[in-house]
């Protein structure tokens, strides 16, 4: 209710034609005037990712999300269990759609959110596999190899698939949004699309190094193999990962109502000053007042004007 109620107060103001105009010019002033351009609600209300943020400190922010994806895949190689390893490698990969979308970049921003879509199923299915591990077998070592993929094959596929999804396996989701953020940085920024290619190549090395001490092995341990109700609810979000692997163009279409706006982010979108609100003047009636009924009344017949 209150994203819609901006959304009426913005129209009214015409920040949203004005926007549009200081971005393409008088040619979509002109268009403007005359109908409003698409865009959707949701979107309208968003000006600009981080209000605050101007064009200088924008390099801060973009250090920030690659400090941050270079930590967390460190810091996922010196965890001992296989839990925390998987939750630092998820973590490293949100921080790559961080550094893509304060790069304000079209191609940049584009890929990141294609990132953060992948990475939503993709993550969600490699937690929920590493759990279904952690209460069958408690805290697994990634000390030794354990060798469940024997005793579980199921859920040793499982893991696989999430975890390749994750992390970018070619011709997944997460590979193409890869790929299209690292065009994106390359030219503006090339030192960031070094750095990002290494995290990735990272997270790569360890999430196989994570499956393969977990379920490779020559001895394997015992573990119970996944439910049926489990291998409904795996197979279906697997299912949501491949298909979106396979047509990337829904979800590419659907952002592109949403890339011009965060797009902006640099360009001061935030200093226009909507227009003030002007109050109506009451309306004249037609009706004498009170005071002029009086009159009228006092008068002598004949006399009173109508």
């Amino acid at each position: 209710a209150r994203c819609n109620a901006l959304t009426r107060g913005m129209r009214q103001m015409g920040v949203r034609d004005r926007y549009f105009a200081s971005r393409s010019g008088p040619a979509a002033s002109r268009q403007s005037s005359g109908r409003a351009l698409p865009m959707p609600a949701a979107s309208k209300p968003v000006a600009r990712p981080w209000p605050e943020a101007e064009a200088a400190e924008q390099p801060w922010i973009e250090l920030v999300g690659l400090g941050s994806a270079l930590w967390f895949a460190l810091v996922s190689y010196g965890r001992r269990e296989q839990l925390g390893a998987i939750g630092y490698l998820a973590m490293s990969q949100l921080s790559l759609v961080f550094l893509a979308l304060a790069a304000t970049e079209s191609l940049s921003v584009r890929g990141g959110l294609l990132l953060w879509a992948g990475e939503t199923i993709a993550i969600t299915g490699l937690l929920c596999v590493a759990a279904m591990v952690d209460s069958r077998r408690g805290t697994v070592s990634l000390n030794r190899h354990h060798g469940l993929a024997m005793a579980a094959p199921l859920l040793s596929l499982g893991a696989f698939v999430f975890g390749v999804l994750t992390v970018g396996l070619p011709g997944s989701l997460t590979f193409i949004a890869e790929d299209v953020i690292a065009q994106g940085l390359l030219v503006p920024h090339p030192a960031l699309a070094a750095g990002f290619v290494l995290v990735t190549a990272l997270n790569a090395i360890g999430f196989l190094r994570i499956w393969t001490r977990v379920f490779a092995g020559s001895e394997p341990d015992t573990c119970p193999d996944l439910l049926p109700r489990e291998r409904v609810g795996l197979g279906a979000l697997a299912l949501v990962g491949v298909l979106m692997s396979f047509a990337p163009q829904v979800v590419m279409h659907a952002e592109d109502s949403i890339v011009p706006v965060v797009e902006g982010a640099s360009d001061g979108i935030a200093t226009v000053a909507p227009r003030p609100l002007q109050r109506r003047s009451p309306r004249k009636s037609s009706r004498p007042s009170l005071a002029r009924r009086s009159e009228i009344a006092s008068l002598p017949p004949g006399r009173a004007s109508p």
